[in-house]
């Protein structure tokens, strides 16, 4: 291999790979159970970006006071990284808490857990919304597929679901399209 095609190969690993393998960041590709001291504890959703700890996975997201059990990218932006179970909250660890404008208590918090599948952890995301892209392109069979930019973040979970019977997706579907439609928008936002 010549000097520069090692230099290009070395170039696209450093901008690509390097910062997820120093981080340890990586994607569940796919809902997967989740597990706290060898016990199920509840689901990590696809498309959650969870960070390796040791021999353990970690994710930082934001939970309601009261409503703990339901793991937020943010206060601002609900995007539904996991469910846990009530017995589970107690092991979220609380980073900081706060007020929104409307009052309700937020807390960002780390959890800390193990997969039971592996092999859905990702450390890409090509690729990994297509079904859900096909399935969004479903709406330009009845109207003009909405622009991403025309809902926020927090709409687009319930614009897919009042669709959805007319789209024919079905639950997993519906939620999985609203998920991907929020993380596009997400992405877009943070460009």
């Amino acid at each position: 291999m010549d000097k520069n095609k090692l230099r290009s190969v070395a170039a696209a690993f450093l901008l690509c790979c390097m910062p997820n393998f120093m981080l340890g960041l990586d994607i569940a590709g796919a809902d997967t159970e989740i597990l706290i001291d060898d016990k199920e504890a509840g689901t990590l959703y696809k498309g959650t970006h969870v960070q390796k700890d040791g021999s353990k996975y970690k994710v930082s997201a934001s939970v309601m006071s009261g409503n703990e059990y339901i793991l937020f990218y943010n206060d601002m932006d609900r995007i539904k990284l996991a469910r846990i179970t009530g017995e589970s909250v107690k092991n979220l660890k609380i980073i900081s808490e706060k007020e929104d404008e409307y009052g309700v208590k937020w807390k960002n918090i780390e959890l800390s857990f193990n997969i039971k599948d592996p092999s859905v952890i990702k450390n890409t995301k090509d690729g990994l919304w297509e079904a859900e892209e096909d399935l969004y392109l479903r709406c330009g069979s009845c109207h003009v597929a909405k622009a991403i930019d025309e809902y926020t973040i927090n709409q687009w979970p319930n614009v897919v679901k009042t669709m959805s019977d007319r789209a024919g997706l079905n639950k997993d579907e519906t939620r999985l399209v609203g998920s991907y439609l929020q993380y596009k928008l997400l992405d877009k936002s943070n460009k």
